[in-house]
């Protein structure tokens, strides 16, 4: 007997929102179709924003050979709306988002059903992350927003990270109120996490690949627009300053510091973010903190080293 909440027995949906990366989402797809192909229990949901490209003719070819591949075309171009509306287009009981650029790993796809399906009586919010510096191959179960923090860090903001249950993201009001600054999946996330205990599981499960971005500042968005999204849980004191202290060191360390080096230190900005007032942007949070100073000297006289070293060995 089917579901009246899910009348076509889907257990997973998997949302990609695209725009202008036709090639991108072949290989793509591609890479989805030789997990899906045949199955009745995933649905590829593929959501144009009005792309320019040829993505209609690219995703076309896919969906008229594949019955669960599906697309849609905006008809104008609605940002960054764009994820949470290709989510509600998903009749799955789960709804995953994806980036056009990530290639789903073999086994993948069924792993991810099996773990749906180990939660799928009670609904616990679920979160399915890729291996990371903090967590590898192992389910943690939360019961505080400070725990899901301390374990997910700023992976949280991670498109591919996000998954909700059908039934909580309606349930949800208001869905886009961060997509101006695209975390509309971070503000979902924190939402279920600071009301219910959670399950969080890390695996191996995609590749992404390195793509040019339409031009946006990472360190303010990171540095800055991030940390906005927590104010709210910390008056509320449902989250703890000293929560907010630890993640503001790992971000820089293990996230800020390195894209620091790469586009400012280096000057490769070959991803073509947007990049004035880098230092100016990270002192709005780090003006207080000696190790920020300390780091940044650091990158700066290690470059300085390399490039010495590879003028000497010219010579």
């Amino acid at each position: 007997m089917k579901n009246l909440n899910n009348p076509h027995n889907i257990i997973l949906s998997i949302a990609i929102p695209t725009y202008n990366r036709a090639e991108i989402l072949k290989k793509s797809l591609e890479n989805y179709a030789k997990q899906v192909d045949k199955r009745t229990d995933v649905e590829i949901i593929i959501l144009d924003n009005n792309s320019s490209d040829h993505t209609a003719t690219i995703a076309k070819e896919f969906i008229t050979k594949y019955k669960n591949i599906k697309y849609y075309r905006n008809e104008i171009n609605i940002g960054a709306k764009n994820y949470v509306k290709a989510l509600s287009l998903g009749n799955g009981l789960y709804l995953k988002l994806m980036n056009d650029n990530c290639l789903i790993n073999p086994g993948a796809i069924e792993l991810m059903i099996k773990i749906i399906k180990e939660n799928i009586v009670t609904k616990t919010p679920l979160f399915i992350y890729q291996n990371s510096r903090f967590n590898s191959n192992c389910k943690l179960k939360i019961s505080s927003l400070d725990t899901f923090v301390e374990q997910a860090s700023y992976l949280i903001t991670y498109n591919n990270n996000f998954g909700i249950w059908r039934d909580i993201f309606y349930q949800l009001k208001d869905k886009d109120r961060y997509s101006n600054v695209h975390w509309a999946q971070v503000d979902m996330t924190l939402r279920q996490v600071s009301l219910n205990n959670s399950i969080l599981y890390f695996y191996d499960y995609f590749t992404a690949v390195e793509t040019k971005n339409k031009a946006y500042n990472l360190f303010n968005l990171f540095g800055v627009e991030y940390f906005k999204l927590y104010t709210p849980y910390l008056k509320s004191n449902l989250l703890l300053k000293k929560t907010i202290r630890i993640e503001k060191f790992r971000l820089f360390r293990y996230f800020l510091l390195p894209w620091f080096i790469r586009i400012v230190v280096k000057r490769n900005n070959d991803l073509n973010f947007e990049i004035s007032n880098v230092f100016r942007t990270l002192l709005i949070n780090y003006k207080n903190k000696p190790y920020f100073y300390v780091y940044i000297a650091g990158a700066y006289l290690l470059n300085l080293k390399r490039i010495l070293f590879k003028q000497n060995t010219r010579k």
